[in-house]
This record gives C-alpha cells, structure tokens and sequence, in this order.
C-alpha cells in the first residue's frame, strides 16, 4: 500500500484545518495544492476509481477507496478539477504517484482559482458533509 505527496509543499495554498478569511468560521476541510491549471493530478494511494461527480460547489471531484498499511479503508477526493477525466472510469484500479485521476481546474463555486482540494474521510460522500482527516499528515504516516 504505497502512499505519495501528489505534488511539491511549496505547491500548497490552503492547510487543512486552517480558518481562511473568505470562509468565516469553518475550518478548511482539506489539502489544496496548485501546481498550476492543467497540471496532471497522481493518484497519492493505491485502490479503485469510486465515483466521478459534478457539485455546484465543489465542481467535478473524483472520489477514490483506498487501503493504508494497517489495511484500514479511506476515501480521498480530489475537488476542482478542470473536467470529468476522459480515461478514468469508475470501478478502475489506480496506482500511487502513477494514475493520474484528472487535471487541476477551477470549477464550482467554492473556489478561489485553479486549485485541486483534497479530501481524506471513512464513509463513501464524506467529503462533503462527514468527519475529515488531515491527508497530508495521513501521507507521512503512511511512509513512516
């Protein structure tokens, strides 16, 4: 079960957690990276393509399951990508640092610029409205 950093820190633009002023009071609910528009987004855990969607307010978004070492199942989404992936189908098998679910984008409305906002949760939607987990933290202790 390999786990990656989908791109460099110096590409990270909101940490998860934090309270970012366009936002009021509500905690960042994931990792944003930009990288660029365009740019290819790797898949950052081995498992299986789970859902493609469009939102209003987080626009396309890829939702994948994945295992960590400990055999524990996660989901992660990757929101605001540029458009639904043209070879990425659900139910397909993704590789960490090889698949790449989509490409950075700037769609819905609940961004701020071309962006990917990545998400780390248990229940299949949870990215939405269910408990989070701080991914990139989750990364390091998969490669510890």
């Amino acid at each position: 079960m390999s786990w990656v950093f989908p791109f460099a820190d110096k590409f990270i633009t909101g940490h998860f957690g934090k309270i970012r002023s366009f936002r009021s009071a509500i905690p960042h609910r994931g990792t944003d990276y930009a990288p660029g528009e365009g740019a290819l987004i790797p898949s950052i855990a081995d498992g299986i393509c789970y859902a493609i969607t469009f939102e209003k307010g987080l626009g396309w978004t890829i939702e994948t399951l994945v295992e960590d070492k400990a055999g524990e199942s996660w989901f992660i989404s990757y929101s605001h990508c540029q458009d639904k992936p043209k070879k990425l189908k659900v139910g397909d098998t993704i590789t960490a640092g090889v698949t790449h679910v989509a490409r950075v984008g700037n769609t819905g409305t609940l961004t701020t610029g071309a962006h990917v906002h990545i998400c780390l949760y248990k229940k299949p939607g949870g990215y939405k409205f269910g408990k989070v987990y701080d991914v990139y933290k989750k990364i390091k202790s998969e490669q510890a």
